[in-house]
């Protein structure tokens, strides 16, 4: 009862991406951020990319679980900023604001060679909710 299904690392997904990217993984893992070469609609650009796929894994966990998901930052691209956070849209940091990723606000972000362990309970919570990467 009350299974939260999944918490995407992309608020939208595009019907032209591959589905094989969503293993779904957690709630105790470690998230590698890099840049890759992508071409999700036939142009090839540089992208950010979770454990080198595009869109990242999906997170799932039940009501109650202990998240404990490690971020690695490993931006290089140096058209592009090279640090990171996650923001967990929707989801209910009670006591763990912290956790929140909002850059600059709730922490700092996670530079180049660094990472950062967001540690918080799924209390009384279930359902789904999107997850972003935010470069400040």
């Amino acid at each position: 009862m009350g299974r939260i299904e999944s918490l995407s690392l992309l608020a939208t997904l595009s019907p032209f991406l591959s589905l094989t990217a969503f293993t779904a993984i957690g709630p105790v893992t470690d998230l590698t951020i890099s840049n890759a070469d992508i071409s999700p609609d036939g142009y090839t650009r540089m992208a950010v990319v979770v454990n080198g796929v595009f869109p990242g894994p999906l997170i799932t966990g039940n009501m109650g679980d202990n998240f404990q998901i490690n971020v690695v930052g490993n931006l290089t691209n140096e058209t592009m900023l090279k640090s990171t956070t996650v923001y967990w849209h929707g989801f209910f940091q009670s006591g763990t604001n912290w956790a929140d990723g909002g850059a600059f606000v709730n922490q700092c972000p996670i530079a180049t060679g660094n990472s950062f362990l967001y540690d918080f309970t799924a209390k009384n919570q279930a359902g789904e909710t999107a997850v972003s990467f935010a470069v400040p």
